[in-house]
């Protein structure tokens, strides 16, 4: 009898949507301020959001050559298994589940449900309720199946790219128009990694293109493809309208702005422009809970098909061409992560604390991964090398490792926080040894 499996039915544009519509998520809404104060010099702000799409398009590069030689439903748990071991494949995996993947739905959910009480309030655990909401209905559309899944993404990134492009035209209008700035000095290095951690959280997400290699038509040829645009795409709208936010406001008023869109919208239109936005920025964020949840799962559902004590999770329902059963686990880890964010009344800065350093630590290791790839199988078909191998690798690790030490530095007890729950990955891991060899 054979065993479902994921089927390549998704396009090119596919891809791009579900790419481009992780990435592009809170963080251009919620960041630019923070960094806007923190550098004081329009240059230095525009360049380093130029240099983050430069340092996501050398790694989605890397992932390009990874996802193009070895396509898999497990994605980065498949490629860091197959370079390091089924041991560092388990622990990115429970990073994901604990750390990166249900906290990045959590988070999401807290930002939806934050703009939502603004317009609806729904007392103090408001927030907590919404976001609740909003992560079990992400999760019943991606139950019902990917095709369904990804048609709705579609419309939800083209929907992200009109509301960009109203507030962008707000800043060609004219509107606001502040003084020029007087030069700044140049800011310092303290100030510039600050912001990079920032600044490359919100190109975050151009790696989840991996989990959905097994799943697109013609994937030697789309992969890549869809990669460079996706990166393309969310570059260009990042440079666009955090010019309108400087165009508008002033690097000033951007620094001083707690809602830098809906404030540029209110400079251009008028108050009615903030419940435009608003509905924006909820478009927006659905629309990432949404890829968060469907490659999310898929890492689990990879751990289950590997692991025989957590077989359970390993099942793909060939009906709805998901993993239905890593779903359901997901959706309950993220609710509990939902609920202790509700009773520590954190917020998004905490969230990145927590996330900042896994991430980065698992990037590395892939980067890194490239290289030990093309060691232990040399002879493997490559649809896509790395150009000018291996520089690229290398000054992505570098830059990844600089990641990991300034999230650590900068976060403090957070990114403890978040390494300590991974480090509780160890334990598990071995009790799941022992009981494999024990059945065996």
């Amino acid at each position: 009898m054979s065993v479902a499996a994921p089927k390549p039915v998704l396009s090119m544009f596919d891809v791009v949507a579900a790419t481009a519509g992780i990435i592009i998520g809170a963080g251009i809404f919620r960041l630019p301020s923070t960094i806007a104060g923190a550098v004081a010099s329009e240059p230095w702000f525009l360049g380093l959001w130029v240099a983050g799409g430069a340092i996501s398009l050398i790694g989605a590069l890397c992932y390009a050559e990874l996802a193009t030689a070895f396509p898999s439903a497990g994605g980065e748990y498949h490629f860091l298994t197959g370079a390091y071991g089924p041991r560092i494949g388990f622990l990115f995996a429970w990073s994901r589940f604990s750390v990166a993947q249900t906290g990045n739905i959590a988070l999401l959910g807290f930002v939806f449900g934050d703009y939502l009480s603004a317009a609806f309030p729904a007392g103090p655990y408001g927030p907590a309720i919404y976001a609740a909401v909003a992560a079990t209905s992400v999760t019943l559309l991606n139950v019902a199946g990917l095709t369904t899944t990804a048609a709705v993404q579609r419309w939800l990134f083209g929907l992200t790219i009109i509301g960009f492009a109203a507030v962008v035209l707000v800043g060609l209008s004219g509107a606001g128009a502040p003084p020029p700035a007087a030069p700044a000095p140049m800011p310092t290095i303290a100030a510039i990694g600050s912001s990079l951690v920032m600044i490359l959280f919100s190109y975050g997400g151009w790696n989840e293109a991996a989990y959905v290699s097994a799943e697109v038509r013609n994937p030697e040829r789309n992969m890549l493809r869809a990669m460079m645009v996706s990166i393309a795409v969310v570059t260009a709208c990042y440079i666009a309208i955090n010019w309108t936010y400087v165009a508008v406001l002033g690097l000033d008023g951007v620094a001083r702005s707690q809602a830098v869109a809906s404030d540029v919208m209110r400079a251009g239109i008028g108050d009615a422009a903030a419940a435009f936005m608003t509905a924006i920025v909820l478009v927006i964020v659905l629309k990432s809970m949404n890829v968060c949840t469907l490659t999310g799962a898929r890492t689990a559902y990879a751990l289950g098909r590997d692991t025989p004590a957590l077989a359970a999770i390993g099942v793909w329902d060939a009906a709805r061409n998901a993993p239905v059963r890593a779903l359901w686990l997901q959706l309950g880890m993220a609710l509990l992560l939902i609920l202790g964010a509700a009773l520590d009344r954190g917020g998004v800065s905490s969230a990145i604390d927590y996330l900042s350093p896994v991430f980065w630590l698992f990037l590395f290791l892939n980067g890194v991964g490239v290289m030990v790839l093309r060691a232990k199988f040399p002879t493997a078909p490559r649809p896509f090398r790395v150009p000018l191998y291996p520089w690229l690798p290398l000054a992505f690790c570098g830059v990844c490792g600089f990641l990991v030490y300034s999230s650590i530095s900068f976060a403090g007890t957070g990114a403890l926080v978040g390494l300590g729950v991974l480090a509780l990955g160890v334990p598990i891991m071995l009790a799941l040894d022992r009981r494999g060899k024990a059945a065996s």
